[in-house]
């Protein structure tokens, strides 16, 4: 172990993963640490006796270790928090939909595109004014050379448990998005479930707090680096009580 923390020893596979084990490393850690691992071996292989050949074979896979390093490393995950006036401006669904494909690698900066890219959800007219509206709050800029769309901030959420009507508008929308999929998509590209069950009221406050930290995990460990990817997927949570007094859906709502 010794030589191994000093440099002086590269693991065997089935070292790294007893590492791995031994130091409770997540399924993406362990996997990250092997890949740290393989990097250094490659940089160990001796340079004599290379032909441009053999060069160029290591020089793609030490690139695709790399690529697959950046996939997997960690990405930070810091609130962005927006204003209430802020967000009741983007509150439709669909301004979130199109920060996060801008990032994709084939991105156009064309209205009848993302239209289109979103199934047709909505019309070119509205995919323009969400831009406009992400420029002017500030969840987009312009690169000065290019004048490429480039998102400015990443994690963008509001304040917990903020009342609001456009928060609730914007969850009803995104729930919406989710009952068409039942339809529209293909089993295999999505996944719904859900649970009903007796709940000690006392703990809610646990609870929700559960969920948002598993939240945080899922995006940490599936959020891929910037024009990896082209395809935009939704998480909705749908926590609620089933039962109460009889009157209860008259109850004005608060958040």
């Amino acid at each position: 172990m010794g030589l191994v923390l000093n440099g002086q020893r590269l693991p065997t596979g089935a070292l790294s993963a007893a590492l791995a084990n031994d130091l409770k490393l997540s399924a993406t850690e362990a996997q990250y640490f092997e890949l740290l691992v393989k990097r250094a071996k490659l940089a160990k292989r001796p340079l004599s006796g290379r032909t441009s050949q053999t060069e160029a074979r290591h020089a793609e896979q030490v690139r695709r270790v790399e690529l697959e390093m950046e996939r997997l490393k960690p990405r930070s995950l810091t609130p962005h928090y927006l204003e209430r006036e802020a967000f009741v401006a983007i509150a439709d669904w669909h301004h979130f939909a199109i920060k996060q494909l801008v990032t994709s690698p084939n991105f156009r900066d064309d209205a009848r595109w993302i239209s289109r890219k979103l199934r047709g959800k909505i019309t070119p007219t509205q995919a323009r004014a969400a831009i406009d509206r992400l420029l002017c709050i500030g969840l987009l800029e312009r690169d000065p050379e290019s004048r490429k769309l480039k998102p400015s901030v990443t994690n963008v959420f509001t304040q917990i448990d903020m009342p609001s009507r456009a928060v609730r508008v914007h969850h009803a929308q995104m729930m919406d998005r989710a009952k068409e999929a039942i339809d529209e998509q293909e089993i295999s590209n999505r996944e719904l479930n859900s649970l009903t069950m007796i709940f000690d009221k006392s703990r809610l406050e646990e609870a929700k707090k559960a969920l948002r930290e598993f939240r945080d995990r899922f995006n940490q460990e599936f959020l891929v680096a910037t024009n990896a990817s082209e395809t935009v997927y939704q998480l909705n949570f749908q926590f609620f009580e089933h039962t109460g007094d009889a009157d209860s859906s008259s109850t004005p709502r608060l958040n």
